[in-house]
């Protein structure tokens, strides 16, 4: 039995990951063209998260650098200031806004610096699924690459297109 609710935008975990059925599905969006290319469909793309950008707090930068870890590294240190992502949205968003740059192993973290005009660097880790696959494919609807350790600051102009697109889907405009 096949998959029959709304996809918007998610996205494949791994290069690997297992195909469901969609044909029922309503796809509005997906993460990124490498997700749309393994599952063979055309539709908008980009993360919801993006959307933090409508609530960019006005914070006065504090820290060099920032650390938004993946939940299964919540526990763990890191060099710069730590964001509890176990804090609330707002909490992570007023933070994430001090910092004059973010370091993520988390998707969502980079993510966030991105849609918060915030220059970022993966940091790649073993204990977080996909192999980098999601990276990837988020990377790839901005028409970038990410890799890495390596500092990067996402296009504003395309970040905000995305954004402009999925407001729309979701009647935000």
């Amino acid at each position: 039995m096949g998959f029959n609710g709304i996809i918007f935008t998610t996205g494949m975990m791994a290069e690997t990951t297992e195909r469901r059925d969609l044909a029922g599905a309503q796809i509005l969006a997906l993460r990124g063209p490498l997700t749309a290319e393994r599952i063979g469909v055309t539709a908008p793309l980009g993360d919801l998260g993006l959307l933090c950008s409508l609530f960019k707090p006005t914070e006065p930068k504090r820290y060099d650098v920032g650390w938004i870890p993946h939940y299964v590294h919540h526990a763990d240190q890191h060099p710069g200031y730590k964001i509890d992502i176990r804090g609330g949205i707002e909490h992570v968003l007023r933070e994430a806004s001090k910092c004059e740059r973010i370091v993520s192993n988390s998707l969502h973290g980079i993510i966030l610096a991105d849609a918060l005009g915030i220059e970022n660097k993966w940091i790649r880790s073993g204990r977080v699924l996909g192999k980098g696959f999601k990276f990837r494919d988020y990377a790839a609807a901005l028409g970038e690459d990410i890799k890495p350790d390596v500092w990067r600051m996402g296009d504003q102009e395309r970040i905000g297109e995305i954004a402009g697109s999925l407001k729309e889907i979701i009647g935000l405009i």
